[in-house]
């Protein structure tokens, strides 16, 4: 009876072990992204719950792959605190609709201005109706849009530590250096809700011996995609106590 409960206790864990393979707890990768389709560097297959265009006016747009990745053009729902909208830079993708789509997006941006409270050139969003307890990945999209054609170099002209829910997921993120004046910068983080609001925080850093505005942190654009478990691993757990529970009998 003992070799049957440890057979089975195993399964059980083996099922657990399944479910739980796929969650996303606090996991933080920072890349490069070369435009809208596969294999780019973004991930835009799955259940998007946002995809946020920052500063188009009127924005939006749909990944022809990927028809639940349709960008939707930011509004006060998604209580935004910035400065102001900007654009420069126009990158260079390729020549497909799917690149060209990107290239709009990244061309414009929302920064953050002086005046958030307490900290100086930041910008916050805040993404509602999660649900606690359920995984997301979420893909922050950078691309520096000014400094590159006003001829300063983009490099150390904009730093931003990154914040979620509280915590610093990036430290000191120099969006130029990152990217080139031709790529996009894409910070991943794949975490478990534990509320029903996400807040995103870009804090800007004012570097001494450059110049005074280089801390206005910006969005361009983001994505947010759930994991609902799968029925087939819950079913199977509870196959596996089912089945314990039998051959306690």
């Amino acid at each position: 009876m003992r070799k049957n409960l440890n057979l089975w206790g195993g399964l059980l864990v083996a099922a657990l072990m399944a479910v739980s393979s796929a969650a996303h707890g606090g996991v933080t990768t920072v890349g490069l992204f070369t435009g809208g389709g596969p294999g780019d560097g973004l991930d835009l297959q799955g259940d998007f719950v946002y995809a946020l265009d920052f500063g188009r006016t009127p924005g939006g747009g749909t990944i022809s792959y990927a028809p639940n990745v349709q960008f939707q053009p930011v509004t006060d729902a998604h209580a935004c605190v910035v400065g102001g909208t900007s654009y420069g830079n126009m990158p260079n993708f390729g020549s497909s609709a799917d690149d060209n789509l990107l290239e709009a997006i990244m061309y414009q941006c929302i920064y953050g201005w002086y005046t958030y409270p307490q900290v100086t050139g930041s910008a916050a969003t805040a993404l509602t109706d999660l649900i606690p307890g359920r995984d997301y990945k979420l893909q922050l999209l950078f691309h520096e849009t000014y400094w590159w054609i006003n001829g300063y170099g983009s490099p150390n002209y904009r730093i931003t530590d990154i914040w979620v829910e509280g915590t610093k997921i990036v430290d000191k993120y120099d969006i130029g250096a990152a990217t080139g004046p031709n790529y996009g910068g894409v910070v991943t983080y794949e975490f478990t809700a534990t509320d029903s609001v996400l807040d995103v925080m870009l804090d800007g850093w004012d570097w001494p011996g450059y110049r005074d505005n280089n801390d206005n942190s910006l969005f361009n654009a983001l994505t947010l995609e759930q994991f609902i478990p799968e029925p087939a691993g819950l079913g199977l757990i509870g196959f596996a106590l089912l089945a314990a529970r039998k051959r306690q009998r």
